[in-house]
């Protein structure tokens, strides 16, 4: 089950609803999704992995050209973690503009 937290922008339910259908169709998740000043985290995203089944991604609320690329980069993890593998961020991080190509080009 996907949740958008209110306030949210809508390009994060339209992200993630493409990603989910195209990398974990076959997944039982509860994956929430919610915009909020990480500015003194210093990070523009991180995921969480809740319990088993349940993931939260948190996003910059300040985000402008990167928030899909920062959202596909989180969503890369929660893939990472259900396949029962380690976080690897350099993978996230390459899979990003990979990703992002393939959501722009699936119009």
């Amino acid at each position: 089950m996907l949740y958008i937290e209110e306030g949210t922008r809508h390009t994060a339910w339209s992200v993630s609803r493409w990603f989910l259908r195209e990398y974990l169709s076959n997944c039982d998740i509860n994956l929430t999704i919610e915009e909020r000043d990480l500015s003194e985290e210093g990070v523009d995203g991180w995921c969480i992995r809740e319990n088993e089944d349940g993931f939260l991604i948190q996003l910059h609320s300040g985000l402008e050209y990167d928030y899909i690329p920062t959202l596909l980069h989180e969503l890369t993890h929660v893939k990472q973690w259900i396949e029962g593998r380690e976080q690897d961020e350099y993978e996230a991080y390459c899979q990003e503009m990979e990703l992002l190509d393939r959501y722009m080009n699936k119009r």
